[in-house]
């Protein structure tokens, strides 16, 4: 399913919309397992009883972990975030065989279209092995999930940076197609008049942090995903679409390009990691176990590298190349 998630964001690989779409339910529409294998799984991570019988139904799951209600023994709501161990095996196993199916198809040097796009699909999901791995450690995530909340501190890094935005936020949307534009502008016009919109991510609660098992608090509001699917009608798709551009995506893209008091930069942005509370005007930011830390010299080039390919220079190719390996894309 991972492999499957990955490959739901290629359309340079995968030209079938319908495809596409399926494979993007793996996003976070797969079966959790029993409330009582979470039990038993935080048990044998030394996690206390009267905490262990707190944990509630599930209220998603992906392809790397699942999260559960939790509620904590003074009547705290909050959420526990469980990594499998087999899963962790099984994706190990498979990376193994996609690496193992590419050689042997650069082996047999095919020359036709579909060989070579089956292969560059293999190499694509390869790319990705030590950032899905990576994923698996609730204690990196826990202290990502730090890190992202002195970012968006009141007053703090965000607060500064989304202020400028919304100052250049109506020429920025003036490219986008209508009517996102006009819902868009909408948002930002309101979040400037009522001095911005919160962005949060859910607190590690300490003690309750371990190797493939993370408490956290419980994030308010409902997933941008189901809105853009339709769950609160045509009004919800709206006000999602309006809050992906009016602070998800320059949320996104600052971390990713600006610089910070920290070099954190979240890298799996699809709208199931988003959730938006209307009545706290909050968007909460989820799973930060998928990051990156860019230095200066990588941000500068992956800026240089979107310049250049949304400029459409057809001449500009050697150009961008330069600049993508400048940024550490690398061609098998």
């Amino acid at each position: 399913p991972k492999f499957a998630q990955v490959l739901s964001v290629r359309a340079d690989l995968i030209h079938d919309r319908e495809v596409l779409q399926q494979l993007g339910r793996c996003l976070e529409d797969m079966p959790p397992r029993p409330v009582e294998a979470v039990r038993e799984h935080l048990q044998r991570e030394a996690w206390p009883q009267d905490v262990c019988v707190g944990v509630g139904a599930a209220l998603n799951a992906g392809t790397v972990a699942q999260v559960n209600q939790l509620t904590l023994p003074d009547g705290t709501p909050a959420v526990v975030k469980v990594a499998w161990a087999d899963t962790y095996e099984q994706m190990r196993t498979d990376f193994r065989l996609f690496a193992h199916a590419r050689d042997i198809l650069a082996a047999l040097r095919l020359d036709d279209q579909t060989a070579v796009g089956i292969s560059a699909i293999f190499a694509a999901v390869g790319k990705n092995e030590n950032a899905v791995l990576r994923e698996f450690d609730m204690l990196a995530e826990a202290e990502a999930l730090r890190t992202a909340a002195v970012l968006c501190r009141p007053g703090g890094d965000w607060d500064t940076a989304y202020a400028v935005w919304l100052a250049a936020a109506q020429t920025a949307l003036s490219q986008v197609p209508p009517p996102l534009n006009m819902l868009a502008a909408t948002f930002t016009a309101q979040a400037s008049a009522r001095g911005g919109c919160r962005v949060e991510a859910p607190a590690p609660l300490e003690g309750l942090c371990r190797g493939s098992a993370l408490a956290m608090s419980r994030a308010g509001g409902e997933s941008l995903h189901r809105l853009l699917s339709g769950a609160h009608g045509d009004a919800g798709r709206q006000e999602a679409g309006a809050v992906l551009l009016g602070s998800a995506v320059p949320f996104i893209g600052w971390l990713l390009l600006c610089m910070s008091s920290s070099h954190l930069a979240h890298v799996d942005p699809h709208p199931g990691n988003f959730r938006w509370d209307a009545s706290a005007r909050t968007l909460w930011v989820l799973d930060w176990g998928s990051n990156v830390r860019l230095s200066d010299e990588r941000r500068r080039a992956l800026c240089l590298l979107i310049i250049l390919i949304s400029s459409g220079d057809r001449d500009g190719d050697e150009a961008i190349a330069d600049a993508a390996r400048a940024f550490g894309v690398r061609s098998d």
